[in-house]
């Protein structure tokens, strides 16, 4: 559960702009900022405010610095060399 105002408020907003691409990390985000939003429903501001607040820079930025974070990175290729056989 987001554990104030702001990150339950973000949180949602990095659920929407993530749905596309990582649809089960949006679909845990979404669910960490309505439990949230559940018990203080008075805190949720649109989505527009999140960034005049300054609460995130840009969804752009937002979107790029999570994808990087949560996509499962592609495992570096390894060059298998064969050492000759000592007799």
């Amino acid at each position: 559960m987001a554990g104030n105002q702001r990150e339950a408020n973000v949180f949602r907003l990095a659920a929407m702009v993530l749905s596309p691409n990582l649809p089960v990390e949006s679909r845990r985000l979404m669910a960490a900022s309505e439990r949230y939003f559940a018990e203080h429903p008075d805190h949720l501001v649109p989505s527009v405010d999140i960034v005049r607040n300054g609460w995130i820079i840009g969804l752009p930025r937002l979107r790029d610095m999570l994808t990087a974070q949560l996509r499962p990175q592609d495992p570096v290729p390894v060059k298998l060399q064969r050492t000759p056989k000592q007799s």
